[in-house]
């Protein structure tokens, strides 16, 4: 299972996207979407989980999108929201939280649970990359990876 993760891109997807997440299983954004074109032309590559962001207020993504989403893949739990300081669930059970809001790319390790933050794929914001990420989940074990699509 392969899963592009994306998040900040502020109404912006850039075409390289496109080319990186080919061949990906699904599709996660994590926020600060922009609008819902962003979400259409997501879905034309592959299956999209997409959750609203604080400065999403485009009204069809505020009627089709939730604050937060938990998706089982690969037996593996992913939960996703925008501001990890928003979170309030039981994490037990939870092995992948993907956020953003930051704008900074970040893989932490907590004991079990993974934190990914893809970064921004949106706006170039100074002394940032702009990037995506990538997880893999393959018997078991969860790879996740950064990429910075400006090099």
């Amino acid at each position: 299972m392969k899963i592009g993760v994306i998040s900040d891109t502020h109404g912006l997807l850039r075409d390289v996207v496109f080319s990186l997440f080919r061949g990906v299983d699904l599709i996660v954004h994590a926020g600060d979407i922009g609008s819902m074109d962003v979400i259409t032309r997501l879905r034309s590559i592959a299956k999209t989980v997409a959750v609203l962001g604080n400065t999403d207020s485009d009204h069809q993504l505020v009627q089709e999108l939730k604050d937060s989403e938990l998706v089982h893949l690969d037996g593996k739990a992913l939960y996703v929201l925008h501001n990890i300081n928003g979170i309030n669930v039981d994490l037990s059970g939870i092995d992948i939280i993907v956020h953003g809001h930051t704008h900074r790319p970040e893989i932490n390790q907590q004991g079990r649970v993974l934190y990914f933050n893809p970064g921004s794929a949106g706006p170039k914001r100074p002394r940032l990359p702009v990037s995506v990420g990538i997880i893999e989940i393959k018997n078991g074990y969860v790879s996740p990876w950064l990429i910075d699509i400006e090099r």
